[in-house]
């Protein structure tokens, strides 16, 4: 049993993430002679009609949100039942760490027969994804009033415990918005190696302004952080980068 990364080998905290190989649990009522039951079926069945598994995180300090989905049984000796449960870990600024949570299936029937000595079925250690805290970041800009600013550039981001760092693992970063309806995306794919483009049109009018724009999907990279948000600014012009000095000479 393992998990499947959000993305490549690691998920962002806040972004949901499933099983690589969903565990597969097969039940089959045995008689005192350890001897399969034939006729533990239709009014002799005395499971209920659903199980639901229960997980325990053993990631100290972080937090597993799951809903577990019940696990529907039918009324006959064996069956083989697929757990197929999403997970997140709960989004907060925290270092690297890899998921790490056991899964617990309590069966038992009306009669009193349980699985083993304490009727719970258990999975440990259940991981295979790396957990990172993430952010989008939008670089300032600024341009002419009377042109668009066009591939201007953003990153995604991961704690590393001290800073954010580039996350140059991420090449799969899709359905980025931002808060302004000028702000659109210019790369394709959005994100490679952590760096994307975006584009920010002019002014209505050709005025001289500044905007802020900030990002806001998806959730787990959404920052509304001054750090994140870019700041454009059209009005101004660069001029030529080979001119190293320019000024006045009196005559």
């Amino acid at each position: 049993v393992s998990l499947a990364p959000a993305c490549a080998t690691f998920t962002y905290m806040g972004q949901n993430f499933g099983y690589q190989d969903a565990p597969q649990i097969t039940i089959t009522a045995w008689n005192s002679n350890n001897e399969e039951t034939q006729n533990y079926l239709d009014d002799f069945f005395k499971l209920p009609t659903s199980l639901t598994p229960a997980y325990s995180n053993n990631v100290s300090g972080r937090t597993l949100m799951v809903a577990p989905a019940p696990i529907t049984l039918t009324a006959v000796s064996s069956q083989t039942v697929t757990v197929t449960d999403i997970f997140s870990y709960l989004r907060e600024v925290a270092p690297l760490f890899d998921a790490d949570f056991d899964l617990t299936l309590a069966v038992s029937d009306s009669d009193g027969v349980i699985y083993g000595s304490d009727g719970n079925f258990v999975i440990n250690n259940i991981g295979g994804t790396e957990l990172r805290s993430g952010r989008l970041i939008i670089y300032d800009n600024y341009g002419l009033e009377t042109e668009d600013i066009i591939h201007s550039p953003f990153s995604t981001q991961y704690w590393d415990g001290s800073q954010w760092q580039l996350n140059s693992d991420d090449d799969c970063t899709t359905g980025i918005a931002f808060d302004s309806s000028r702000a659109h995306i210019s790369s394709n794919p959005e994100v490679s190696a952590g760096l994307g483009y975006l584009r920010v049109d002019k002014p209505p009018g050709a005025n001289p302004e500044s905007i802020t724009v900030c990002p806001v999907a998806p959730s787990w990279l959404s920052c509304s952080d001054t750090d994140c948000c870019g700041t454009f600014t059209f009005g101004i012009y660069r001029g030529n980068d080979r001119l190293i000095l320019k000024m006045e000479v009196p005559e």
